[in-house]
């Protein structure tokens, strides 16, 4: 198949950024935005691209950067997205549901631990996530 310009013009653009986290990484490999980022660089391009190697590859930084930071909800999301994108259900739910224990007001978070519980089957704990993230959104929680 052949690959869209605007698909070239992303993988381009995820190859620079890994080029320059990884560089970044190199002269600050304790920097934990760093680190968090070059996991998120990954991570994207994963998501974007359907491609579980990517996600493989930004777990183990995901989970360094939760490491360097455990308070830091935005990167338990982080390791919950990757985990859901692996079809590690049971861990994206623990590590999503730490994250909005952490960061109660992210929307994303919330949305994200909607999407997880949608696919475990628990279609009450969805409803209940989709509303706060809901909430959030509108400035109403």
């Amino acid at each position: 198949a052949a690959t869209s310009p605007a698909a070239a013009g992303d993988a381009s653009a995820y190859a620079d950024a890994e080029r320059a986290m990884v560089a970044a990484r190199t002269r600050l490999p304790h920097d934990t935005l760093v680190v968090a980022q070059l996991g998120d660089v990954y991570l994207a391009a994963g998501i974007a691209q359907r491609d579980p190697a990517l996600l493989e590859r930004a777990l183990p930084i995901i989970e360094r950067s939760v490491g360097l930071d455990p308070e830091n909800g935005y990167r338990w999301a982080a390791r919950g997205s990757a985990l859901a994108g692996l079809g590690r259900i049971d861990e994206a739910i623990t590590s999503l549901t730490t994250a909005v224990r952490y960061a109660p007001n992210d929307a994303q978070a919330w949305a994200t631990l909607a999407q997880v519980y949608e696919t475990a089957g628990e279609a009450a704990m969805a409803q209940n996530a989709r509303v706060h993230a809901e909430e959030i959104e509108r400035g109403t929680r």
